[in-house]
Formats: C-alpha cells, sequence, structure tokens
C-alpha cells in the first residue's frame, strides 16, 4: 500500500512516485481512486502536475513498445531522461537551439514529446512544431512510429477530468483552454517558415532531406530549434552542427552506457572502450556500419562516405606560418607576381595563394583549377598544385575567385613550380581558363582519351571530366586508403569528410563543397597521365655544379670520384 497524502497535507508535504514499476502503478492506481470523487484533491494534483513536471510524468505518462508484454508501459523516468528533461526546459525557457545525439532506442523521443505534452497542457502561449524526414514519421494514424500517434496517445492515457478543452487532428493538436498548440509537417525546404513558434523539434535530422534548409528557415519561426538523431557519416548538417557551428553548451550526447538496462554488467575492454552484454548481444547481430551508427555514435565510421574516413582524419593538417622561417607542418599565404621576368613570391595575409612547399630545382608539379563564377553565394573555385613524384599538395587556392583572376593566379603557380603541367576543366568557366593559359604560353594540357588503354593527347585545351569523373575518384580515393600522398590542407580534408556516395554517385552531401576535391582528383590523373621523371630530374641536375659544391664543402680541395651517385 503507498501512502496518498490527503489534501490539506499538499500545502506541506511532496507526492513523490515510486520508480519501481510495481509500486508505481499501485501508485498509480490509488492516486486516480482518490481522485475519481475528489475534485479538491484533483485540482491539487493537478497544481503538483504545472509545477513538477517529472511528477506528471511519472504519475501520467505512460509509453507503448511492442516488443514486451504487456505493451503499454508507465512511464518511469531513468536518470538520463530527468537530465534530457532539465535539458529540454532550458533549451524552451532560455530561447536556445540544442543538437542531441544519441544511441538508438535511448527513448529520447518520448522524453521529448512528454515535455511539449507538459507545457500544452499547462503553459499558456506554447506553440510548437514538429518535423521528421516523411509525412508518416510525422502523423500517421494507428502507427506508434509517428510523432502525433505518441502525442495521441499521451491524451488517451489521461484521466477525463484533467484533460483540458481541446481537439485533436491530424499533424494537429490544440488545447482551447490555454491557446496551445502543436503542429507539424514532413522535410521541405520552407519548413516551419510560414508559423512562429516557441520551440521546434525535428526528430532523425541526420538522414533527412534539405537539413540545411530547414535549419535555416526554422531560425527564423523559433527562438529555439532542438534536432535530435543517430549519426549518419560526417557529410551532413546534423554533423556541422555539432562539430562546427554550434556551443557546447547547447549539445547533448546520450550513449547507451547511461541506460540501466543496456548498462547491466557494464566493463572495459583493452583499448579502454565500453562493452556490455546487451551491447556484446548487438554487435554480434549488426554490421561494422550500423554499430557504429546506432550504437556508438561513431560518425566517421557511420554513413555512406566516399573516402576512408579514418584515413582522413589521420591526415597530418598543416597550420598557417605566424612568422618566417616557418616550421614543419606549416604553409605560407600570399601571392605571385612577375618581376623582371621572374615569378616570385611574397608573404602577405591578404594573399590567397597556400605555399605548403616551395619549388625546387627539380620539383615536377601539375597544376589543376576547378573554376567557379566567383560569386558570394555560389560554389567555390580552387587551384590545387601537386608534386608528381610525391602526390602530396605543394600549393593551392580556394575560395571566391571569378574565372579571369583564377586563370592568372594558375598561369603564376605553372610558372613558379618549373613551368608545371597545367590546365582546367574543359567547359564553362574552365573554356576561359584554358584559353587564357595557352595564350600566355603555359604549358597547358590537352585531354587525353584513355578508355581504350591509350593516352593519346587530343586537340582540345582543358580536361575533360565528365569522360574522366570516375576514375580520377576511384584513384584519388586509393591514394588517401593507401597513404599515398599528403592532404595538408584543412579545408581539402573537410571536403573528403564531406564527400558521400549518394544515389549511386560519389558528390558532396548538402550544403557541402566539392571543389576542391575535384582540383585534387583532376591533378592526380595528370599524373597519371603524365608521370614522373627520372630522366628527366638527372637531366635537370647538373653534375659539374654537384662537384663544384662538394668542392665547396672540402674548403676548395676537390676530390676526385667523392660525388656521391643520387639514388631515385
Amino acid at each position: 500500500m503507498v501512502e496518498i497524502l490527503t489534501p490539506n497535507k499538499l500545502s506541506q508535504d511532496k507526492l513523490v512516485a515510486p520508480k519501481k514499476q510495481e509500486a508505481n502503478l499501485i501508485f498509480r492506481t490509488e492516486l486516480l481512486q482518490k481522485c475519481a470523487d475528489d475534485v479538491e484533491f484533483q485540482a491539487h494534483i493537478n497544481h503538483l502536475c504545472e509545477i513538477d513536471n517529472k511528477f506528471f510524468f511519472n504519475t501520467f505518462l505512460w509509453t507503448y513498445d511492442p516488443r514486451n508484454a504487456p505493451h503499454d508501459l508507465p512511464f518511469i523516468t531513468y536518470d538520463h531522461e530527468d537530465i534530457l528533461i532539465d535539458w529540454i526546459v532550458e533549451r524552451i525557457d532560455l530561447k536556445r537551439d540544442g543538437h542531441l545525439d544519441k544511441t538508438r532506442d535511448m527513448g529520447v523521443t518520448w522524453t521529448i514529446l512528454g515535455e511539449f505534452f507538459h507545457y500544452w497542457m499547462f503553459k499558456g502561449g506554447f506553440l510548437a512544431h514538429l518535423g521528421s524526414k516523411t509525412e508518416d514519421d510525422v502523423d500517421r494514424t494507428g502507427d506508434m512510429k509517428s510523432l502525433f500517434e505518441k502525442l495521441r496517445y499521451f491524451i488517451r492515457k489521461m484521466p477525463s477530468w484533467m484533460l483540458p478543452q481541446h481537439e485533436v487532428r491530424f499533424k494537429r493538436i490544440v488545447n482551447y483552454s490555454m491557446n496551445n498548440s502543436i503542429t507539424g509537417e514532413s522535410a521541405n525546404k520552407n519548413w516551419a517558415r510560414q508559423g512562429r513558434y516557441k520551440v521546434v523539434f525535428y526528430d532523425e535530422f541526420a538522414v533527412t532531406e534539405y537539413a540545411e534548409d530547414i535549419w535555416t528557415s526554422a531560425g527564423d519561426s523559433s527562438p529555439s530549434r532542438i534536432v535530435v538523431g543517430t549519426p549518419n557519416g560526417t557529410g551532413t548538417k546534423f554533423w556541422r552542427l555539432r562539430f562546427k557551428e554550434m556551443n557546447a553548451q547547447d549539445l547533448m550526447r546520450l550513449h547507451w552506457s547511461l541506460h540501466p538496462d543496456k548498462a547491466k554488467g557494464i566493463y572495459k575492454d583493452k583499448a579502454g572502450n565500453f562493452h556490455s552484454p546487451w551491447y556484446d548481444n548487438e554487435c554480434a547481430r549488426r554490421t561494422p556500419q550500423e554499430i557504429a551508427q546506432e550504437l556508438d555514435i561513431d560518425y566517421l565510421a557511420s554513413g555512406n562516405p566516399f573516402f576512408d574516413l579514418n584515413k582522413v582524419d589521420e591526415q597530418k593538417e598543416w597550420t598557417l606560418a605566424k612568422s618566417l622561417p616557418k616550421k614543419e607542418f606549416e604553409y605560407e599565404l600570399g601571392i605571385l607576381a612577375k618581376v623582371s621576368g621572374e615569378v616570385k613570391f611574397r608573404g602577405t595575409s591578404t594573399g590567397v595563394i597556400m605555399i605548403f612547399e616551395h619549388p625546387s630545382i627539380i620539383t615536377q608539379a601539375v597544376v589543376f583549377s576547378d573554376p567557379a563564377e566567383g560569386l558570394e553565394h555560389g560554389d567555390m573555385s580552387s587551384i590545387v598544385v601537386r608534386c608528381k613524384k610525391t602526390g602530396n599538395l605543394l600549393a593551392a587556392v580556394y575560395g571566391k575567385i571569378p574565372p579571369d583572376e583564377l586563370a592568372e593566379i594558375e598561369w603564376l603557380l605553372s610558372l613558379y613550380y618549373k613551368n608545371a603541367l597545367c590546365t582546367s576543366e574543359m567547359g564553362g568557366y574552365g573554356l576561359a581558363v584554358n584559353q587564357f593559359l595557352w595564350e600566355h604560353g603555359a604549358n597547358t594540357f590537352r585531354d587525353v582519351d584513355v578508355r581504350q588503354g591509350g593516352a593519346k593527347e587530343g586537340k582540345k585545351l582543358g580536361f575533360n571530366t565528365k569522360r574522366h569523373r570516375a576514375e580520377m575518384l576511384r584513384l584519388a580515393e586509393e591514394e588517401i586508403r593507401n597513404d599515398a600522398c599528403e592532404l595538408r590542407s584543412r579545408e581539402l580534408k573537410m571536403e573528403c569528410m564531406n564527400f558521400v556516395n549518394k544515389d549511386g554517385k560519389p558528390q558532396a552531401a548538402e550544403g557541402s563543397c566539392d571543389d576542391f576535391i575535384f582540383a585534387w582528383a583532376g591533378a592526380g590523373f595528370l599524373i597519371g597521365v603524365r608521370p614522373y621523371s627520372k630522366h628527366k630530374e638527372r637531366n635537370v641536375i647538373n653534375p659539374s655544379r654537384i662537384a663544384q659544391e662538394e668542392n665547396k664543402k672540402n674548403m676548395g680541395f676537390g676530390f676526385a670520384g667523392q660525388v656521391k651517385k643520387r639514388n631515385f
């Protein structure tokens, strides 16, 4: 028997719903029996629910789980759900956005909707908007997977004396007593744009279409945007919000190890990773990608990335040198200019050219550009200079640069890197770039057809990206996977992280760019067609010059036969 306090004692004491299921069910039954014919007690309970949302959860809300018998279960909050409730209230009341990534099946959607339902019941002026990837996920009668069927379930389970005057419709519940409503819609570019809401909530945000548009349009409609999901790779708006765009105080993560049922028997393996009997059983029945996505909250190993993201992540990012001489793993920023017939580099913070390695007398390089219109809201323009011998990034340009400016920069880079082979895409803005390069006497590439196993140079200036797209991306993926090159640029790494397989085609994830990748991959393809030449390098190195250098090292005494032969 659970003691139910009388209305007089409620002013001095507080009811606490038990957290053990059997005791909780008894508590609920006895409390409802006492409320049945006692209007004053009903008012006290109603007030207690209004001021204590966790009492409301643990006394009146239910959840539904078809995997269990019985299917209807009293909503008894776990510790991580109590923390989540407080976090949701903070988002709403302080008008802050929120990002939550999680292990699958942590009760997050039920908890968020439960707190929204509490606001709908008791807080005046509460207008909320819900969303998910499909209309059925938002509302489908009789389907407990949908958001609004969960809300209708809450309503059906409430005692009639507690419910306000309300109306339940498709993708809408209205509380007329408080002028509150919760509405919803599925993914579209103008999601939530037409309304004004206290809070908007989007479920499964990591896998939704139009994520960038949804986030932007919702920002005009509500001061509090809450998005939830399990990771789906690094090429998503969900990932960018988590790691690049949102403040740490607005992030929340719910890992399976916080769930008392999943964490029973928890232990750590030799690598320090959490395991439990539940987790080990799930791993035995899932693919590595499912484990990363549904259990481990691992962005790198989840989703459908084109590149090996662990390999991309291992690539060393070079940082901008603050002073000269630059240190290891630093690059210089500046401009190139032709002075007295010689191209020279000048460092400046306003420059657009990143120099990772300056050329030497034996440098053999290729230069590839991917031009864009150069407008503020358009694609990025990019130039990549790669070493033929190592495949590493030597120099790069990445920004909103119009084609005419990009053409001149590529020409100067080609000259600076010892008359490097250079090209741009054959069509579009690349047409003007290639024409400029050829007119200025640059070592301009003419496209080749390698489909029949040959590499005969054609007549047309430039690189046929459409013809070579699949092959050049395959080569780029292979290089990165085999640690055969150094990316060095943070921007290039980020594009690789956000490059995914979608609809059978490698491409940038929604809201991301791939201009740097295509310039990088195109340069790699050029290296394959016009590879590094040992013979050319030997011819560049003048044996007599080597002898002179050795003579200087030996204080003017020339030792015959002391010049060592270089091994290439």
